[in-house]
């Protein structure tokens, strides 16, 4: 049974959590332009999420999909670190992930909803 959600703030939360979550999981960070990628993307996700009819299931399945997803670009950002930051090693040495990273997972998973 897929989750109901009760407002758009509370399925932002959730599907950035996602994200977050999957980072910190494997011992990284969002840097803060990829945080606020993430964020904003929730964001606008959130706000066309919440049903405000009886059409709650569909868009509960909606955002496990989008769950997911946030959790795959995280993935290969993770995976995309060693090209990303090939000559920056101080960055490579640290735990963040960031734009450099993001980019390059989105230039290899778009499209992919909801980012691209």
């Amino acid at each position: 049974m897929a989750t109901r959600y009760e407002s758009e703030r509370d399925v932002a939360a959730q599907v950035y959590a996602a994200a977050a979550a999957e980072a910190g999981s494997r011992g990284y960070r969002l840097g803060e332009g990829a945080d606020r990628f993430f964020q904003d993307h929730a964001d606008r996700l959130a706000q066309n999420a919440v049903p405000s009819d009886s059409d709650g299931l569909a868009a509960a399945i909606d955002i496990d999909l989008a769950m997911a997803n946030f959790r795959r670009v995280v993935d290969a950002m993770i995976d995309a670190r060693a090209d990303a930051y090939r000559d920056d090693p101080q960055r490579l040495q640290s735990a963040i992930i960031g734009e450099a990273t993001l980019g390059a997972a989105l230039s290899r998973l778009c499209p992919i909803w909801p980012f691209c």
